[in-house]
């Protein structure tokens, strides 16, 4: 943007820039101001979902290597569409990815994601505990109740002809 040499300022250059900053703000570092301040693993988890950018956090899960195009295009909107904040974005993210066996499923994902625009959930943590909430409540929502497994295995009465008919074929048998 600055000639050394001249000294003078690119000022295209500097706005090209400026305008990819503005449209791509989950690329820079930032700090977060929410910290939680125990050292338990899950703590680490969600300091380190705090503190980075999406990409970042993304490179981190997949060991350095730099993220697919399909999955920065998936960051880029969630943060544009859904407006969802980076914590929000990087728990997302890490739930997909243990959930999906380790991909980012775009639909699901962006499922998820309206989910959280919705409830304006804005940390981390606050997506864990939604995450954990819905799942709990999936677990219970399947279990039937008692009174329909009552219904179900509600026994007809038996006729004396059918257990006629059933001793005289246990007689066959023998």
């Amino acid at each position: 943007v600055l000639n050394l040499m001249t000294g003078v300022v690119n000022y295209d250059e500097l706005g090209r820039l400026a305008a990819l900053e503005k449209r791509l703000p989950f690329v820079r570092k930032r700090q977060q101001t929410k910290r939680l301040e125990e050292t338990s693993d899950k703590a680490v988890q969600v300091n380190v979902m705090e503190t980075l950018s999406p990409l970042d956090y993304l490179r981190l899960k997949q060991h350095g290597s730099d993220p697919s195009s399909p999955d920065v295009k998936l960051i880029t909107d969630l943060y544009f569409s859904q407006q969802l904040p980076h914590p929000v974005i990087n728990a997302l993210v890490d739930y997909v990815l243990t959930t999906q066996n380790n991909t980012l499923p775009r639909s699901y994902t962006l499922k998820l994601a309206s989910a959280l625009s919705r409830e304006k959930i804005e940390h981390a943590i606050d997506t864990l505990d939604y995450f954990t909430k819905v799942s709990q409540k999936g677990i219970k929502s399947t279990k039937p109740h008692k009174s329909s497994v009552k219904e179900q295995t509600r026994e007809q009465p038996v006729s004396q002809e059918e257990l006629d008919d059933l001793a005289e074929q246990m007689k066959a048998f023998k």
